[in-house]
């Protein structure tokens, strides 16, 4: 791990290639965002930083985030850096691979691909990873990977000891959406953005519902000048 980091625990680092694989984890990762209390960061074309400033805050948020997600898929060397990175820091990691579109591209990425990144992608294919051919298996390798977070473990066994129903469970997972990144909201501010999104819930308990989540240690809420909520973090 990092010598001075704060990690997010929720937090997810997804790298991928942009231009087809990127679209392929969005897909996938729309249909689990309303199921799973997680926050994931995905860089690309459309963020707008130099080369030198983009490598920067993509080790920030790599730095940040609790579990790592990389795509071997056309030997990108963008990726295999950021792995490396990763990798060096300890993180959690899971590797996937695109194994349809990995056989179109594979012959050209090598060939145009500087020595010493065929070197790490050639290391990187020796790894466990999880194959899959289309968004539907790729969605099927993301809920395996997420159901195994330990972030997710533990909103899970909370849900069960305070017998959440769905509607508890929608409104805890957009309690960690709207801190997501390692945001701070006051805790009025906070429970009025909840009960405004889900002003239809008549006579439901937002606050006992903030109370069990900080009891079960899905978020922390400090009191005073200098309180909050966050979601909790990990000091390197």
């Amino acid at each position: 791990m990092s010598n001075s980091a704060t990690v997010i625990e929720n937090q997810i680092f997804i790298g991928v290639p942009w231009q087809r694989i990127r679209p392929q984890f969005e897909d996938a990762l729309e249909n689990l965002k309303d199921e799973y209390p997680v926050h994931w960061i995905i860089f690309g074309r459309n963020t707008t930083y130099d080369a030198q400033d983009l490598w920067g805050s993509i080790k920030i948020e790599i730095d940040r985030s609790a579990s790592t997600i990389f795509d071997l898929t056309g030997s990108n060397a963008n990726v295999a850096l950021e792995f490396g990175y990763a990798e060096a820091l300890g993180k959690r990691r899971l590797l996937t691979l695109n194994k349809a579109r990995n056989r179109q591209t594979k012959k050209k990425s090598s060939k145009s691909a500087p020595a010493n990144t065929q070197s790490i992608m050639s290391d990187l294919s020796g790894k466990i990873h999880a194959p899959y051919r289309s968004v539907i298996t790729l969605e099927r390798e993301l809920r395996q990977e997420f159901d195994r977070n330990p972030y997710v473990v533990r909103y899970r066994q909370v849900a069960r000891a305070n017998r959440w129903r769905a509607n508890k469970k929608k409104v805890a997972i957009a309690i960690t959406q709207h801190l997501a990144g390692g945001k701070k909201l006051s805790r009025p501010n906070l429970t009025v953005a909840i009960e405004t999104e889900f002003s239809t819930y008549k006579a439901f308990d937002f606050k006992a519902l903030l109370d069990q989540m900080n009891g079960g240690g899905l978020i922390v809420i400090k009191r005073g000048k200098h309180g909050g909520v966050t979601i909790p973090v990990i000091k390197d």
